[in-house]
């Protein structure tokens, strides 16, 4: 299930129009904050918009408000904004509904965008590179580690659970290991790289949140000037 969470003003815009019912046509479910309830509700909303989230239907999931954020990016936006931009931090949400253009942009703050090991190269470089105030990150493992993580799909694209034998184990770790060598090269121009041998994700996240506060910005600088972060 996709994790999706609404502001405001996408909610009362859909209502208003009648096309909310598009929301659970292409999500299963989509988590509203207690604060973007309860300004769908207030008085001054549409009489159309207060019927509606009076009894919300069944695909909205109402969360409670958790604890605020200290992030003084957050200061200037409304409550609603700031509950969802707080609520798809927490629950790690692929997608956040919401329109205003500042909250837009704290929202790109604090996001994560994941890119395959040729994401450092050709076309996907071309994009990262012009992309300001972001830190790349390449995460480093073994080769053993990363075969244990990967998830094999059938022709329909299901996940299915696959016992390897020891000549396609070692087939899998050849080619794991032909790949490290060859995006190394590019993996050069990631300002930060951190190695998560043997972590689960938290650990991961954890040790990924260390490096960038250790100390980004002069490893930004030295990225930048690295002869292979000039290339374009």
């Amino acid at each position: 299930m996709r994790l999706v969470v609404a502001d405001t003003s996408p909610l009362n815009y859909l209502v208003l129009i009648e096309q909310v019912a598009i929301l659970p046509a292409l999500f299963e479910k989509v988590f509203v904050p207690q604060i973007v309830r309860d300004e769908l509700r207030h008085d001054e909303a549409p009489e159309s918009v207060r019927r509606w989230i009076a009894e919300p239907p069944s695909w909205v999931e109402i969360v409670p408000a958790g604890r605020d954020s200290d992030d003084p990016a957050l200061v200037d936006l409304d409550d609603g904004e700031r509950a969802a931009i707080q609520l798809a931090v927490r629950i790690r949400a692929e997608l956040l509904l919401i329109d205003d253009r500042d909250g837009v942009n704290v929202a790109r703050c604090n996001c994560v965008i994941a890119l395959p090991p040729s994401g450092l190269m050709g076309g996907y470089w071309k994009v990262v590179n012009k992309a300001q105030d972001a830190a790349i990150v390449v995460l480093k493992d073994t080769p053993e580690n990363i075969l244990k993580r990967i998830t094999f799909y059938d022709i329909d694209s299901r996940p299915i659970q696959r016992n390897l034998t020891d000549r396609e184990k070692r087939l899998h770790l050849r080619k794991i290991k032909g790949d490290i060598t060859y995006f190394s090269h590019s993996f050069q121009r990631a300002h930060v790289s951190v190695d998560i041998t043997g972590g689960g994700p938290d650990e991961a996240a954890r040790k990924v949140k260390d490096r960038l506060t250790l100390a980004p910005s002069k490893e930004r600088s030295q990225a930048s000037d690295h002869p292979l972060g000039r290339m374009r």
